[in-house]
């Protein structure tokens, strides 16, 4: 079973959302699960009104009284899509806990092999001696979340280098449509940039559960899009035998609405349903196209940010 850690340097740009997003969106044959490892608590049993166990607490608890028999899935619960995730306790103090316990050999419960799934690991925001940065190590790919403002790439600046030290491989995913590009992060932080999320309050709040609504329009929300082609380099990477895309089938699964499959008689992402209205077209072209940075903003190669400049 590979990992994927999803995580966040400073303020919070929607890592635990990313996360879920991806998992959701992960290309078929393969599925992933999530796993939430933030030390300051997890929010995904609030927001879906999950049981307190089983869960991350009971997977330490297992691991620490035998680690062969801690076995991820069995602490599993799954959202009303289908995926399954490991929700973290919401106090802090019982979230480090249980992240200490899973630190180095124990670490290989988050780990092991269940039917080939990825487990996408949302460690939440990383802080000096944070248990969740184990993680790092242990994951094939680490996933730095920023938005493209000043104040978020300035932290990004400052420990993208400790950050590199200590993981397998390391991207970034941008959220957001306005600010700095993909292009200009990615050669002044010296970091891919894998993806680019919408700014998508409504598609964000469908994601987390806080509107029931049908699977389909969930599916159809700017971050799901995203969400799904980000999904798809990232299987590429850790595995090299998916194609990256452009614009993705529907997932086999998603967060809060019904299982689905994407059209069967499609051959591919070129072939997909035309927009019923000029307007709808236009506005997916327009969704898909790369935010400009402000031209006096724009960073170069070995840039650093000014910490004087407004953001």
């Amino acid at each position: 079973m590979a990992m994927v850690a999803f995580a966040s340097v400073k303020a919070s740009p929607g890592v635990t959302t990313a996360a879920l997003a991806v998992a959701a969106s992960w290309p078929q044959p393969g599925r992933a699960m999530v796993a939430e490892c933030d030390p300051a608590g997890g929010d995904v049993a609030a927001w879906f009104g999950l049981a307190a166990t089983p869960g991350l607490v009971s997977l330490a608890a297992a691991a620490r009284r035998d680690p062969a028999a801690g076995r991820l899935a069995d602490h599993c619960q799954r959202l009303p899509g289908g995926v399954e995730v490991l929700a973290g306790p919401p106090g802090a103090a019982q979230a480090t806990a249980a992240l200490q316990v899973l630190a180095g050999q124990q670490a290989a419960a988050l780990i092991t092999p269940t039917d080939g799934a990825v487990v996408v690991a949302d460690c939440g925001r990383l802080t000096p001696g944070s248990p969740a940065g184990t993680l790092l190590g242990v994951a094939r790919l680490t996933v730095l979340v920023v938005r493209p403002v000043l104040a978020e790439v300035s932290h990004v600046a400052a420990a993208v280098d400790a950050v590199r030290e200590v993981t397998r491989s390391l991207v970034l995913v941008v959220v957001g449509d306005d600010g700095y590009t993909s292009d200009d992060l990615a050669a002044a932080l010296e970091v891919p940039v894998v993806g680019r999320l919408p700014h998508d309050p409504a598609g964000a709040g469908l994601t987390a559960g806080r509107v029931a609504v049908s699977g389909r329009l969930l599916r159809r929300s700017r971050l799901a899009r995203a969400a799904r082609v980000l999904a798809a380099d990232l299987a590429h990477r850790l595995t090299g035998d998916v194609p990256a895309l452009t614009a993705g089938p529907e997932p086999a699964a998603t967060v809060a609405g019904t299982s689905a499959t994407h059209d069967q008689t499609a051959t591919g992402p070129e072939k997909a349903r035309p927009a019923p209205s000029d307007r709808r077209h236009r506005r997916r072209e327009r969704d898909a196209a790369p935010p400009a940075a402000p031209a006096d903003r724009c960073p170069v190669p070995g840039w650093v940010p000014s910490v004087g400049a407004d953001g």
